[in-house]
């Protein structure tokens, strides 16, 4: 095996790079990632992307590159598109976009995490406001999730008013979708105390 250098030609790396998608099924391959030769492929493709950004790329080259199957320009992009597909099929399989933080994906993607950073990026002014309408777009979606339970909540506690003439929630008491009304009263008393 012929260690690459980053002086090789483009060729050689390019050859890597297939390589690479051939194993992993995809072109997304890390900055820090060194083959077994010890050929560094991720400072490589990062390079690349920072050549085509800059427009100091050929056209040639640019379009060899957008041909290899999983090949982003940007990959933080990208990243960030697949999390909010995963988000999607999360609110589809669950009705709403409360991610636990704790939740990973199927493919084992810390999908819960993602959600927590998201909302506080946007808490944070750090997030476009496109992305912000992208997720505002999702059925179910809120950015603090500890408030749109509490209104819930209080909605719940509003029905059984209704119903009972009071707001004496026995402790056990548990609405008609099966939430801890009760609990929750007592927490709120707690609380104010």
């Amino acid at each position: 095996t012929v260690l690459l250098r980053l002086t090789d030609p483009w060729d050689a790396w390019y050859g890597r790079l297939l390589a690479y998608v051939e194993e992993h099924g995809d072109a997304r391959v890390p900055k820090s990632y060194k083959a077994a030769d010890g050929a560094a492929l991720g400072s490589w493709v990062d390079r690349q992307r920072t050549a085509y950004r800059k427009g100091a790329m050929s056209d040639a080259r640019a379009a060899r590159l957008k041909a290899v199957a999983g090949w982003v320009w940007d990959q933080q992009e990208a990243e960030w598109e697949a999390f909010l597909a995963q988000l999607l099929a999360y609110v589809e399989e669950h009705g709403d976009a409360r991610v636990p933080r704790s939740y990973k994906a199927a493919d084992g993607a810390a999908l819960g995490e993602w959600v927590s950073k998201q909302r506080t990026a946007y808490r944070k002014g750090a997030m476009s406001e496109a992305r912000a309408a992208r997720l505002e777009a999702v059925a179910g979606w809120v950015w603090d999730p500890y408030e749109a339970e509490w209104e819930e909540a209080f909605a719940r506690l509003l029905a059984y008013v209704e119903e009972h003439g009071d707001a004496r929630v026995p402790k056990s008491y548990k609405a008609a979708d099966g939430a801890a009304l009760g609990e929750w009263v007592s927490k709120q008393r707690t609380a104010y105390r």
